[in-house]
């Protein structure tokens, strides 16, 4: 085995990125033609809504099972395996919806969330073996910017591939294409240490029963099951919010909610960068930043009526949600002992997937029994507070002790 050179780890933060954009791609990309989905299918928004939301709802369930996996086993079968299936869920659901199969286009997307998952926490995995502390939040922050990547990338292509060619190839196409990024992982990790499971000894379950008894790990668990309740609850219902409440047209709302999450492919990056190089690796003034420019401006949207200063608010918290997310995933890993580093990482993403789960659902039923927006506003502004009172008690992973190695 031999150790990445530094242009090779940088080669691996590449190629990690476009297999993590291509999945999230084929994640969201149902919802960039749900209405031809719907008509075409002859079912109705919540059957549909089920087609984008069931590989988060399956993440939730398989995230720790995969992370103590990857821990124990070697990285790149496991993001072969993932390939494979993402690549057989993406033919399955076409072939599915070419033939009006709903109940089989669900269980296809169940498999390519499988697959999703892997991807994300593999990828994590590598990175936090590959680069130290000066540069690692850099890394991953890089890294997790391929998600908003992959979702712009469905948006805008989703419905030109549906009107240029068929609207079933939307639902596989971006899937399918993760076979161009994994093969030049495949060939480029081969031989590198990073790119096996852990470097330590292999995970028992006595270790990931001490990690879920570390008060920090919950404190930074918190901190992401926050981040993404606020990052979903404002996908969902700002468009909504923009229509109904201050009359803005679909296109002005469309063109406000995708400025959300583009400001993640900035946010996400320089997030990583600021610890890294601003602040001197210290995770903590990062969080912070994250939670603090949020809660005024969140609530600050239910007091005025003028588009042009939602836009801005809408960009001032698109970025700053999302400066902390792939710190997180840093801060984690530096947290635990190495050995149990990769069930860390996929504790913190069940954590971001039921905050995505429950947030919108709770502002939904919020909003319907009070007949306003207001009290799911408020409510995402005290999940902010309560992710800012969280990032001001967590110490930085130089006060907790580097975890000794297995």
């Amino acid at each position: 085995m031999r150790t990445p050179s530094s242009d090779g780890r940088w080669l691996l933060v590449v190629e990690l990125f476009a297999l993590s954009a291509l999945a999230n791609a084929y994640l969201i990309a149902p919802a960039s033609v749900l209405p031809v989905v719907m008509s075409e299918l002859a079912i109705g928004a919540a059957a549909a809504s089920w087609i984008v939301s069931v590989v988060f709802g399956i993440q939730i369930l398989a995230t720790v099972p995969v992370g103590f996996g990857l821990d124990r086993y070697d990285t790149r079968r496991f993001a072969a395996a993932a390939t494979l299936a993402i690549v057989a869920a993406g033919v399955w659901g076409v072939a599915s919806a070419a033939t009006g199969a709903y109940y089989s286009l669900v269980a296809s997307r169940v498999l390519g969330g499988l697959g999703s998952l892997v991807f994300w926490n593999a990828g994590v995995s590598v990175l936090g073996r590959s680069f130290d502390d000066r540069r690692r939040a850099t890394a991953i922050g890089v890294f997790t910017a391929g998600a908003p990547t992959g979702f712009a990338l469905a948006q805008f292509l989703g419905p030109r591939i549906a009107e240029s060619f068929e609207w079933t190839l939307t639902l596989g196409v971006f899937g399918v294409c993760t076979i161009v990024p994994f093969a030049a992982f495949w060939a480029s990790s081969r031989g590198l240490d990073v790119a096996v499971g852990s470097t330590t000894r292999p995970p028992k379950l006595a270790d990931v029963s001490l990690l879920f008894e570390n008060r920090v790990f919950w404190a930074v668990f918190v901190m992401g099951m926050a981040t993404f309740s606020l990052y979903s609850f404002l996908n969902s219902w700002l468009p909504t919010y923009l229509t109904e409440h201050l009359g803005a047209t679909l296109a002005t709302s469309g063109l406000a909610v995708s400025l959300f999450p583009a400001m993640g492919v900035f946010a996400r990056s320089g997030g990583g960068f600021l610890s890294d190089r601003v602040f001197g690796s210290r995770r903590r003034p990062v969080t912070m930043l994250s939670f603090l420019v949020p809660v005024p401006v969140v609530v600050a949207m239910t007091h005025t009526s003028t588009v042009a200063v939602v836009f801005v608010l809408v960009v001032l918290s698109g970025f700053f949600i999302q400066l902390a997310v792939g710190l997180l995933f840093t801060y984690v890993r530096e947290l635990v002992r190495p050995s149990v580093a990769t069930t860390a990482v996929a504790a913190l993403t069940g954590a971001s997937s039921l905050g995505s789960f429950i947030a919108p659902i709770a502002a939904g039923v919020l909003i319907e029994r009070t007949g306003s927006y207001l009290p799911a506003f408020l409510l995402a502004a005290l999940v902010g507070f309560v992710g800012l009172a969280t990032a001001y008690v967590t110490p930085e992973p130089t006060a907790v002790g580097t975890p000794a190695a297995d």
